[in-house]
């Protein structure tokens, strides 16, 4: 388990007051955990914009998504909607962090509040995803040694192949797109950690790709794991596809990133 001392406690802020505000409160009157999930969806919605052909995170707009999921939390503990939004919406923060240490806790909060909601026995399908996802985050700023320590690989496989079996599709093919790249990246380390499997990887990234043709990170992580096979046509014709796809102005961060990385991998690949 994660050490008590790198769980950060829930924030009481003027934000917060303000995320109550808008979504309807008024003193002695506070809104239903509802009303503060859907201002969360608003902000959360409104964590990138395009200014002339730059894609750039709305730092206000993700703090005030943050403060709306956690006062529906703080209202209804066992709230899926606002859990699940405030996991996603730390992992799109946690993303915009050069750093490794600021980030820390950041995931630390996405586990705390996933767990909480699967002990308290909070449908799996989707929850599961996120689970997998800020376990893999949480391990990837750690560090290897601590992630090994912790059991990261093995809990972020079991969550991601029960949302496989729930819910594949779900986030764009999500749960596959998770294990696939963990079982590219995860170390194969003898009597301890034996599962890992870059056949199982491309199998999974291609389902996703199946599903969602579209799909940048997908696309990227097939790419990635096809060049380090050598199998650079394969690569190629892979960035090709999916870069033939525009930008989702609903990921426009997201998806611009994954772009740029995709442009400079095929430029390696054909120079």
């Amino acid at each position: 388990m994660i050490p008590m001392s790198e769980l950060p406690g829930t924030r009481v802020t003027a934000l917060a007051l303000i995320a109550v505000l808008a979504a309807g409160g008024a003193l002695g009157a506070p809104p239903a955990p509802a009303a503060l999930v859907a201002a969360g969806d608003r902000h959360y919605a409104a964590r990138s914009r395009l200014t002339g052909t730059v894609w750039e995170a709305v730092p206000a707009e993700v703090e005030a998504a943050l403060d709306s999921y956690r006062a529906a939390l703080a209202a209804d503990s066992a709230n899926l909607d606002a859990g699940i939004g405030l996991m996603r919406t730390l992992e799109f923060k946690g993303s915009q962090e050069s750093d490794a240490f600021p980030c820390q806790p950041v995931y630390a909060e996405a586990v705390r509040t996933g767990t909480s909601l699967e002990e308290a026995g909070a449908p799996p399908a989707h929850l599961s995803y996120w689970l997998a996802v800020s376990w893999g985050r949480w391990g990837e700023c750690h560090g290897r040694l601590k992630a090994a320590r912790e059991g990261m690989a093995d809990k972020v496989r079991k969550y991601a192949e029960k949302a496989i079996a729930l819910d594949p599709g779900y986030q764009g093919a999500g749960p596959l797109i998770v294990l696939g790249r963990l079982h590219y990246e995860a170390p194969y380390i003898p009597l301890l950690l034996t599962w890992p499997s870059d056949k199982k990887a491309e199998a999974c990234l291609r389902r996703a790709l199946g599903l969602f043709p579209d799909n940048k990170n997908a696309a990227l992580f097939l790419a990635e794991l096809l060049q380090h096979d050598g199998r650079r046509d394969e690569a190629v014709a892979v960035l090709q596809a999916a870069l033939a796809y525009p930008v989702d102005p609903v990921r426009g961060l997201e998806d611009s990133r994954l772009a740029g990385r995709m442009r400079a991998l095929l430029a390696t690949l054909t120079h």
